[in-house]
C-alpha cells in the first residue's frame, strides 16, 4: 500500500489480524490509545480483532506491504 504524505486508514479491524511490513518513508500505527513511529525494515503485527489505524507521516509518504487473511471491518464515524 502507498500513502501520500499525511494520509491514513480510517479506523479499522482485521477478524485474522494484520502484519505490516514497512518498506519506504516515515508512518505511524495507532491502537489501544497508544501511537508507534514507523519506518523501513519496521515489521508490525495489529492482533485479531484489534481496532487501529496507519498512515504516512505528515511531510513524508508511507510504502507497506499489508497481509491479512479474513474479512476486515471499518468502524462507525456517527
Amino acid at each position: 500500500m502507498t500513502f501520500a504524505p499525511g494520509a491514513a486508514t480510517p479506523l479499522h479491524m482485521h477478524r485474522e489480524g494484520q502484519v505490516l511490513v514497512v518498506t519506504a518513508g516515515e508512518g505511524f500505527v495507532e491502537a489501544g490509545g497508544e501511537r508507534l513511529e514507523i519506518g523501513p525494515g519496521d515489521v508490525v503485527l495489529a492482533a485479531p480483532g484489534e481496532w487501529h489505524v496507519h498512515g504516512a507521516a505528515a511531510q513524508v509518504g508511507l510504502v507497506h506491504v499489508s497481509v491479512t487473511t479474513g474479512a476486515h471491518e471499518v468502524a462507525d464515524p456517527s
